[in-house]
């Protein structure tokens, strides 16, 4: 979200009932399918549908980036697509590292937008990373950024740790390299990791 302070939490707030998971009905990420079975949008409709919506129903100048994807749980298949936010990595099996994406402009900012959807595999072993980009435009002391580089090398170093471990070691090597547990710019990591059958 652009800006910060109250205004940004409350259209943040706004935003997060278009997509909650309490009202099936109302989430704008979701339809009923020709047998009456909830199902999810494609991604890219989704995104096009809430810039319309942003521009159409909301008087603010603020704007947002996303990641919006549907991930088969079973297959391991994702379907992904962005408005502005950081490419997602990949970091499979072998330790070698993928981005996937096509960046697209962030919700908010221009009418009749459209958005591309990418689709690709995660297989046994491999772990998906979406960051925000507060963590690859985290600073060091001197200003120098992590990048996608330095996160590379964090999730390198920790290639046997899962889970919330992970995360947490993570959010510790930021720390280290910015010399400070605040961080100048919002920090959120979503993993998404790939256990097989």
């Amino acid at each position: 979200m652009s800006g910060h302070g109250i205004s940004s939490a409350l259209f943040t707030a706004r935003l997060a009932g278009y997509l909650s998971s309490d009202s099936a009905e109302h989430n704008i990420a979701l339809e009923l399918d020709a047998c009456g079975q909830i199902t999810p949008r494609q991604v890219e409709t989704v995104l096009a549908n809430l810039n319309a919506r942003v521009l159409d129903e909301m008087d603010t100048d603020l704007y947002f980036t996303m990641s919006l994807a549907n991930l088969n749980t079973q297959t391991g298949q994702v379907s992904l697509s962005q408005a502005g936010h950081p490419y997602p990595m990949i970091q499979h099996a072998d330790g070698a590292f993928s981005l996937c994406g096509s960046t697209g402009v962030p919700i908010g900012l221009l009418p009749d937008m459209t958005y591309d959807r990418v689709i690709f595999q995660l297989s046994a072993g491999d772990r998906l990373v979406i960051t925000s980009d507060g963590v690859t435009e985290c600073p060091d002391p001197n200003g120098n950024l992590l990048d996608e580089e330095g996160l590379q090398r964090i999730l390198s170093r920790h290639c046997h740790v899962a889970g919330m471990d992970l995360i947490n070691a993570i959010l510790h090597d930021l720390e280290a390299y910015a010399g400070a547990d605040q961080f100048p710019d919002d920090v959120s990591i979503l993993l998404v990791e790939h256990l097989g059958t």
